[in-house]
């Protein structure tokens, strides 16, 4: 699944999985930290993630959002990640009647935010359960996005040995009962746990690729996804893994993440243990991304 650059890919994969939406949420595609919680507000509001340049508005996104045939755009971030031109762009197109901003005054303030509004979109559907990730780092982040979606679980962005008091204050006013940590002690500390003061669970591995699999086997076992869909995204590139994430979530599907070059173990036993179910393994990006070698690779152990 690739295309010309990030913003095409993010409408390939949006096209993948979409066939129409009354709702999208656009983030920047030139930084990370909005798009690593937008995957659950997607999934509240049953729509892709497509990127936007800061200043202007990509004709392939202008171009996917009306043939989804979307009347209402959420834009997550500030203005000085998508600006208030992009958003005038957008509220012109055609079936576009509305036009939202979800935003804080930095990226923990933005989570906190976000996880507000997927609490609001998703009604009784909301499970008063969160994944808790660090937010000055992504890969574990990634490694949520398709699970956020489909459980419309938010993503809590935290400092590692600290959790902001937005964070902590938006958990009280959710309700939250549970959480779901991604990555080990040096990424979510047990202070920040302490602090939020709710049961948790944590999905780890020594690296951020053994990371993905424990998240992809955590959503797995616990139903929140199956393994008839299992994207394989570049650990080093996160853009195409964040887009594929609310893709793969509307398929109930995983994503775990490779090196560009070569496939890590972990990875390719996962492809080979979960081989039998495997309705569509999808690569995100091209060969850039992920080489021809990580392909074939994976091609075979999913034999």
């Amino acid at each position: 699944m690739q295309g010309a650059d990030r913003y095409a890919t993010a409408v390939a994969l949006s096209a993948k999985s979409f066939d129409a939406a009354e709702t999208v949420v656009v983030t920047t595609g030139e930084a990370f930290p909005d798009a690593v919680v937008a995957s659950a507000l997607a999934g509240a509001v049953k729509g892709p993630l497509l990127f936007s340049r800061v200043g202007s508005l990509p004709s392939v996104t202008a171009d996917e959002i009306s043939r989804l045939g979307a009347s209402r755009v959420v834009i997550v971030g500030g203005v000085n990640a998508v600006s208030a031109e992009v958003a005038r762009a957008l509220n012109a197109l055609g079936r576009v009647t509305t036009v939202d901003r979800v935003a804080g005054a930095d990226r923990y303030e933005t989570s906190a935010e976000v996880a507000r509004e997927v609490w609001f979109e998703s009604g009784t559907r909301f499970p008063h359960e969160a994944f808790v990730v660090r937010g000055d780092s992504f890969p574990d982040a990634v490694s949520v996005a398709s699970a956020a979606y489909a459980q419309v679980m938010p993503v809590l962005l935290v400092r590692p040995t600290s959790a902001p008091a937005s964070m902590v204050q938006a958990v009280r006013d959710m309700g939250l009962n549970r959480v779901f940590v991604a990555g080990g002690m040096q990424a979510v500390s047990s202070t920040v746990l302490v602090e939020l003061g709710l049961p948790y669970t944590r999905a780890q591995g020594p690296t951020r690729y053994e990371t993905s699999v424990a998240v992809a086997e955590m959503a797995i076992a616990r139903g929140w996804s199956d393994d008839s869909h299992i994207a394989v995204a570049s650990g080093e590139q996160f853009a195409d893994a964040l887009s594929g994430g609310a893709a793969l979530g509307e398929q109930s599907g995983v994503v775990v993440l490779s090196r560009p070059d070569a496939v890590p173990e972990q990875v390719s036993e996962f492809a080979s243990e979960h081989a039998a179910g495997v309705a569509a393994m999808w690569l995100l990006g091209g060969e850039r991304a992920l080489s021809d070698d990580v392909l074939e690779a994976l091609e075979a152990a999913a034999r």
